[in-house]
Order: structure tokens, then C-alpha cells, then sequence
């Protein structure tokens, strides 16, 4: 199966956007590394609610490295 690259849904943004928020990187703060405790949950939550059907996600799907960049 090809790679498909799955745009992020609004509701997507709003959560990584809210993270952003939250650790301070608006204010010039780091952002948690890819393998934090913060990111790894960020990233199981938007697998959770699955913006799109499972047959259409691959392997990296919303995985924490995604969610890091």
C-alpha cells in the first residue's frame, strides 16, 4: 500500500496547539523531547480518537516523532 500523507484535522492542531501552550514553547520554552512522557500521551490521544478510519493509518500515524516535529 502506498504512503498516504494524512493531513491534520482542526481538532488535531487544536490539541498540539494547546500542548505548545502548555509546556511554554510560545514563550520561547523547549519542547519536550519526542520520547517525554507529554509527548508520548499527546500522541496516543490523537491515535485514540482516530481522525481517520484505522484501514488508512500506517505504522507512524500520528506517533510521537510526528507529534514532536
Amino acid at each position: 500500500m502506498a504512503l498516504v500523507r494524512l493531513d491534520w484535522t482542526r481538532e488535531e492542531v487544536i490539541l498540539a496547539m494547546d500542548f505548545y501552550i502548555s509546556v511554554g514553547a510560545d514563550q520561547g520554552g523547549p519542547i519536550p523531547g519526542q520520547s517525554s512522557r507529554d509527548v508520548v500521551q499527546l500522541s496516543a490521544l490523537l491515535k485514540k480518537l482516530g481522525a481517520y478510519p484505522p484501514e488508512r493509518q500506517g505504522d507512524k500515524y500520528r506517533n510521537p516523532n510526528g507529534v514532536y516535529l
